[in-house]
């Protein structure tokens, strides 16, 4: 409304329309995220069915069975996988516990060149650490490292990520490591869960490895 009347109104409709833009945005992200789960789950529900077919057969080789049970278990465990991550995304769309710690008392397993204290809570910023290093570590990286200078800037020495990925590494289920059991999600549940803390990442060129900036 161009006028509310009172200063209180105005700050109780602007909180209402804060709060339905809120809900409508992580609607949307969920269902989109049920959208490709239930595509994502196709695979290894066929390879479950196909391999229960085949194990009702009472001439089949002992060789094979072990081979088709091998198939169940690894489908099971990608299953597993991607509702983790479903788990994992609905978490990070929870509003937000604001809050600021030390970098240096969160990042145990990653080297802090710079340090000092970022605006998010200990959770928050333990979950996008962890993230990001392990798909650091996936893709090859022996070392890892961060800073703080208003910015947080996490490194790595990695394999990094090619040009013509680039683009696509914040979205959902976007994996160069689907044979090896990813999902695709992690850097796709650490930008929600920046965003839920009024943050972004951004992806920056690096002579070596992948180098995060996020911005707060």
């Amino acid at each position: 409304l161009e006028h509310y009347g009172t200063a209180d109104m105005q700050a109780l409709g602007q909180s209402f329309l804060d709060m339905g833009r809120a809900l409508q945005g992580r609607e949307a992200v969920l269902r989109g995220y049920a959208d490709h789960v239930t595509h994502e789950l196709k695979s290894p529900i066929t390879v479950v069915r196909g391999a229960v077919e085949l194990l009702g057969s009472p001439d089949l080789p002992d060789v094979e069975r072990v081979k088709l049970l091998a198939k169940i278990d690894a489908a099971a465990d990608r299953m597993t996988a991607l509702l983790e991550a479903q788990r994992s995304l609905a978490q990070a769309q929870e509003p937000a516990a604001r809050g600021a710690v030390q970098l240096s008392d969160v990042a145990q397993t990653i080297e802090v060149l710079q340090d000092g204290i970022v605006p998010l809570s200990e959770d928050a910023l333990r979950l996008v650490l962890e993230h990001l290093e392990g798909n650091a570590r996936a893709h090859g990286a022996g070392k890892v490292w961060a800073m703080f200078d208003g910015r947080l800037i996490v490194q790595d020495d990695g394999s990094g990520i090619s040009e013509g990925n680039a683009s696509r590494i914040f979205e959902p289920f976007f994996t160069t490591r689907r044979a090896a059991g990813g999902t695709g999600m992690g850097l796709a549940i650490v930008r929600r869960i920046l965003e839920a803390h009024e943050a972004g990442i951004a992806l920056e060129p690096s002579e070596i490895g992948a180098r995060f900036v996020i911005t707060f």
